[in-house]
This record gives structure tokens, sequence and C-alpha cells, in this order.
């Protein structure tokens, strides 16, 4: 797609059907936008400036699917379960050398600090594949039409997907989204509701503009 710039009146030109499905979604939840047809078949919107990172948040959701984003929290996790399990390596290996090369109150000191970084490596080895867990029990091609487990949000706070809580992550393509679980308390304020529905959270309006 291509922008113009979003000063008041200004159009923003959209490919169908990328165009249609941001006009069903701001002709829902933001009247104040319209929509005609140039003579390239193409969707213009017609903004006021003060709903730019509206507009801009529902045209990433066109742009990024669930699947990317599920995708992007499994790598993730998958790489913590890795290196979890190789910090425990070495640290058994580093235990086992000092096992044959110290003696007395160096060897149980050097022993004892091994086997403190094996159980910190087993601690987020354990951490991770609890979130890998969660993450195998969500279908993320099954759609939402309200914020919960497995959905993808855009907000008037960021792009969300209710899964893990693992924070800021990027799909493949380098689309940033923020990896929630379903008990933060963004998402406790925001569960059940549907797009173009508003709640106050920390003393702000947070609007959903769109859910998949």
């Amino acid at each position: 797609f291509r922008t113009e710039s979003l000063s008041p009146g200004a159009p923003m030109v959209l490919p169908s059907p990328v165009g249609e499905s941001v006009a069903a979604n701001f002709t829902r939840s933001s009247p104040c936008f319209a929509f005609t047809s140039d003579q390239q078949g193409e969707l213009c919107v017609c903004a006021s400036f003060k709903y730019a990172f509206e507009l801009q948040a529902l045209l990433l959701m066109q742009l990024i699917s669930k699947c990317d984003c599920h995708a992007a929290c499994l790598a993730y996790v998958e790489r913590r379960i890795t290196e979890s399990r190789m910090g425990m390596a070495a640290a058994q290996e580093s235990s086992n050398t000092e096992t044959k090369s110290s003696a007395g109150d160096k060897y149980e000191t050097g022993r004892a600090m091994a086997q403190q970084e094996r159980d910190r490596h087993a601690v987020q080895l354990h951490e991770a594949q609890q979130l890998l867990a969660v993450l195998q029990k969500i279908n993320p091609d099954r759609p939402s039409d309200t914020v919960r487990q497995g959905a993808l949000a855009a907000t008037t706070l960021g792009l969300f997907y209710v899964s893990v809580g693992v924070g800021k992550l990027q799909t493949a393509d380098g689309k940033a989204f923020l990896a929630v679980s379903p008990v933060a308390p963004i998402v406790a304020a925001l569960g059940g509701r549907r797009a173009g529905e508003e709640v106050v959270f920390n003393g702000k309006t947070v609007q959903v503009l769109a859910v998949s």
C-alpha cells in the first residue's frame, strides 16, 4: 500500500481487499472516517490527524498474522530451552573439572558454585518448558472476536498477542508486537472486549481497535 500525509482530510490510499477490511473496522468504531474509491479501484481513507495511530495499528493488523506471532513466541521459548540446557551442561562440566583438579576447601567451593549455576539453569529450563506447554495449547488459526487467550489485539496501547508473558518480540519479517499472558493487568482490563470498545486502564482510556 502507499500512504500520504495524515494531515486533516488527507487521504490514505489502500489496495483492496486491505482497504476494505480497514474500512469495515473503522466504520464500526470510528465514524469520523470517510471512505471513497478512486479511479484505480483503490480505497481512499480520509482521516483526521488525531486518529493516525489508530489507522496505523489497524493497517498493521492487516500485515501481521497470529501465526507469525505464534511462531515468534515458539522460536523465543525454544531458544531459551536450548540455552538453559547448554548452561546446565556447561555447569556440570565445570563441576567435573573441579572434582579432578581441586582438593580441600577450594574443591568444595568450586563444586558448590557449579551446582548453584546448574540449578539456576534448571529453573530457567523448567520455566521455558512451561511456556512451551502453554503455546502448544494455543491454535493460532482459530479466529477471535474478543480479547482472550490466543487473540491478537490492536489497541491504542499497542499490538498484543495474548499467549505467554515474554514481552516485546518480532516476527520473522521484523514486525514488533507484545506477547502477554492472559493474567497480565492489561489483558485483565481488556478481557472480553471487542473492536471499538474502551476501558480505563491506569487512569487512561484504552480502545480496542481490532481483534483477530
